[in-house]
């Protein structure tokens, strides 16, 4: 993934004059902010999901998702992640985004090459590796096929898996927000309000090439981490392809692999 650090200040608030320093990334074309909580919390608890709304609304760079980063507070971990989507809803887990805390956290000697990240799905274990960040997202769950085209896993988010064989040709966002928006679907799944849905096509047994939307963020974009391993796994849940295996999104390419019954993502930095 290519990470272009730049640092900024933004206004927390309207009446606020405290200055807040947002370090602005982008993994492969997964446009990110973190908010560096490390040594002092700087936005209040009960104010970040307007901070958010407020950052992302205004900051120039049109984030897809807000990171803080902060200690754990309690236990081993190394750092702790928080995901805020562009809308102010709190995630439970960003894929691209533990890739860029985890180069982000190194850079600023919070943590040696290899880390664990405390997430709220769980504590996950990171690496800096010839180059590249390796993260392991743990176990894929609830896997359902619901028909011959169209599957879903929870893989940190939930999210919808639909096989396509003309990617480029369809109106890759109508067709997904046809199953965001699913309610009868969505909720008999038991997430009818953060509903992921990935669009795929395969190219051979180690490369699919996938569009994701979002939901919170309410677009398709440029690359999902949880996406990508969520798509990854249910292509070889079904024997259409094997590990490792490249996925190729609209801003660069992913690399899934499945060590045991723990699913990795893997890019370049």
């Amino acid at each position: 993934m290519n990470l272009n650090i730049t640092d900024y200040d933004k206004m927390t608030a309207k009446k606020d004059t405290k200055k807040i320093k947002l370090t602005f990334m982008n993994a492969v074309g997964n446009r990110l902010v973190i908010v560096d909580e490390y040594f002092q919390t700087l936005i209040e608890e009960k104010a970040k999901n307007d901070f958010v709304r407020e950052v992302s609304k205004s900051c120039g760079f049109d984030p897809d998702s807000i990171l803080f980063l902060s200690r754990p507070g309690t236990g081993k971990e190394d750092i702790m992640m928080r995901i805020f989507d562009r809308d102010g809803t709190e995630e439970t887990m960003c894929g691209n985004g533990l890739r860029c805390i985890t180069r982000y956290a190194f850079l600023n000697n919070y943590i040696g090459k290899k880390a664990s990240i405390r997430t709220l799905d769980g504590i996950k274990t990171v690496q800096l590796l010839n180059g590249n960040i390796w993260t392991n997202l743990g176990i894929v769950k609830q896997f359902c096929s619901i028909n011959q085209e169209l599957n879903f896993v929870y893989s940190g988010l939930p999210h919808l898996v639909l096989f396509t064989e003309n990617l480029e040709e369809i109106d890759a966002e109508k067709v997904a927000k046809s199953y965001r928006y699913n309610k009868e679907l969505t909720s008999k799944l038991g997430y009818p309000n953060n509903m992921h849905v990935n669009l795929i096509e395969i190219r051979d047994r180690h490369t699919i090439k996938i569009k994701t939307y979002e939901a919170c963020v309410e677009r398709i974009t440029q690359s999902c981490g949880t996406g990508a391993v969520a798509s990854a796994f249910v292509v070889a849940k079904l024997d259409e392809c094997d590990f490792p295996l490249k996925i190729i999104n609209p801003g660069g390419i992913l690399i899934a692999d499945k060590e045991g019954e723990n699913m990795m993502l893997t890019g370049a930095c």
